[in-house]
């Protein structure tokens, strides 16, 4: 798999564990600032973990090595069968997927941009007038009063003071924490990661806690609670007029009286949110296992084989994790495809119903040439050879890199021999 393609599986499997995480540990708990951080650190850690590496330690950590066997049920398998046919011939259905993807990106691209553009504008044509030392933009039709930033929006139609101040104080309390960040920041996690529902899950609960946190902040003001939760009930009828913004109705009802008159949440709960430290470490270790699962297979290869990674400082290391993994020129679809049309089932394979996976690990070179093919797991003489033969016979990929500079890299290859058709 390409690189790119590995570092978003890994973003969008994190974003769903993350989600399994907060509604398990944190999702009645009412630390509503503690809550924020917490989802805004999601998108962060999701996003820089797969690019942390430790090599280094994982080399001098001999029981690591251990844990590499169970890699190569993970890694991409070519399916060759006697026909020769192989996934390669499916690469149509890769690049469907991809510009499917790609246009669900540019449409929610589009979107955003529109509802950013809805609300520029409408804060262009309202009339702006002050209460107390806030600035208000006035909307002329009747609609759920909404902040954007420092931006408060309302629609004062016959509304009791006591009302208003309600809202008003919600509303100053998204735009004086700046709330508006986490709707972003949210937004553009869902316009890339839009084929992931975790992520429009976590994006749900940002918008809910916000919420929350007004909420709260009104009732510690020194507002009623029923009252301003009959406040709540009356503008919950109210239409809004766009979604890229801190809706003081955007959430059920329910959910906001029930978390008003929930129990404050006592102290010592905080420690929970420790908890994301051994997660993330995890994650870092998992994210890791192509370097575990190929300093495994180093160490399982003879005394010559193991001469041929030197020195830490060495210009001619073999490096198992460098910065940018090499690449078959085209990506993994044009990889599959090659080896899908040059891979023959061999005659005698096929007499003696031999078939299985045959995993080899090579060696591109700097300039991106193929060196040291051998084979980690062997079937039978005439596949692990059929399957060697192919890979010395691939074009120069494009080499790996650390810190800019190509370096030599070890790169691993699970090939399935099979007899049996599959359906398409």
């Amino acid at each position: 798999m390409t690189a790119a393609f590995i570092y978003f599986l890994k973003v969008n499997g994190a974003l769903a564990l993350f989600y399994a995480f907060y509604r398990v540990f944190f999702y009645r708990d009412t630390f509503f600032q503690l809550r924020r951080a917490l989802l805004l650190a999601f998108v962060g850690l999701a996003g820089i973990y797969p690019l942390l590496t430790i090599e280094g330690w994982i080399e001098a950590q001999p029981p690591m090595a251990g844990l590499a066997d169970s890699y190569a049920l993970l890694l991409p398998t070519l399916d060759v069968q006697p026909d020769a046919e192989a996934t390669g011939g499916r690469g149509w259905l890769i690049q469907t997927a991809l510009y499917l993807y790609i246009g669900g990106v540019i449409l929610l691209s589009l979107r955003f941009l529109m509802q950013l553009g809805s609300i520029l504008r409408l804060a262009r044509r309202s009339r702006r007038t002050r209460m107390g030392d806030t600035q208000i933009y006035l909307l002329s039709k009747p609609c759920g009063p909404f902040s954007f930033f420092q931006m408060i929006f309302l629609h004062l139609d016959k509304q009791p003071q006591e009302e208003i101040q309600e809202i008003l104080t919600h509303e100053k309390t998204h735009a004086s924490q700046w709330h508006s960040i986490d709707v972003i920041v949210y937004e553009l996690l869902t316009m890339f990661c839009w084929v992931n529902p975790f992520a429009w899950l976590l994006k749900r609960e940002v918008r809910y806690n916000l919420e929350y946190l007004a909420d709260q902040h009104v009732i510690r003001s020194g507002h009623d609670s029923k009252s301003y939760q009959y406040h709540l009930l009356g503008l919950t009828y109210q239409q809004a007029a766009a979604t890229l913004y801190n809706n003081l109705n955007v959430l059920p009802l329910k959910n906001r009286i029930r978390m008003m008159n929930q129990e404050r949440t006592r102290t010592v709960g905080i420690i929970k949110y420790v908890m994301l430290l051994p997660l993330v470490a995890t994650l870092i270790l998992l994210s890791n296992i192509e370097a575990l699962a190929r300093t495994s297979a180093q160490q399982n290869t003879s005394q010559n084989d193991a001469s041929a990674v030197t020195r830490q400082d060495d210009p001619d290391k073999i490096h198992r994790a460098p910065d940018v993994m090499p690449q078959y020129p085209g990506g993994m679809t044009k990889l599959l495809q090659f080896l899908g049309e040059n891979i023959k089932y061999p005659q005698d394979a096929q007499k003696t119903k031999t078939e299985g996976r045959v995993v080899c690990q090579f060696v591109v070179e700097k300039d991106g040439s193929i060196n040291d093919v051998k084979v980690l797991r062997k079937i039978s003489p005439s596949l692990d050879n059929e399957a060697v033969r192919v890979i010395q016979s691939m074009p120069k990929w494009e080499p790996g890199t650390v810190k800019g500079e190509p370096v030599r890299c070890m790169y691993t290859i699970p090939i399935s021999f099979s007899l049996q058709k599959k359906d398409k």
